[in-house]
């Protein structure tokens, strides 16, 4: 007989999701591995903002995730390494950042990946 389940289950069975098109699609294959993490750690993210109302006036989520807590969370001690990984997911056009001015952390809104009929077949 197996276990009951018991809320040390729930905690032990979350985990962020990675988008297949992020393996299939040339535009997102080239992403280094931090830059897809980080996608899914702002996607989850994303839950967060709602529950706490960050919606902008157009309806679209955003959220704010500092430096220090995304380094914190992918063990990276470089801030120039978490700069170079939201440059590439901006590159790639999953992210959007827009500045709320001085000391303030901005702003991020993530974007979907684009998926092809192609990838559909991949995946």
């Amino acid at each position: 007989m197996g276990h009951r389940v018991n809320i040390k289950d729930e905690y032990r069975e979350r985990f962020y999701r990675v988008p297949k098109v992020f393996m299939t699609n040339e535009k997102y294959k080239n992403l280094s591995m931090n830059a897809k993490m980080t996608w899914a750690i702002f996607r989850d993210r994303t839950d967060l903002s709602l529950k706490n109302n960050w919606i902008d006036g157009n309806g679209d989520v955003y959220f704010v995730f500092t430096y220090e807590n995304l380094m914190d969370l992918l063990n990276i001690k470089s801030r120039t390494t978490i700069s170079k990984i939201k440059k590439e997911l901006l590159a790639a056009g999953l992210i959007e950042e827009i500045r709320q001015g001085l000391n303030r952390p901005n702003k991020i809104y993530l974007f979907s990946p684009e998926v092809e009929a192609e990838d559909i077949y991949t995946i």
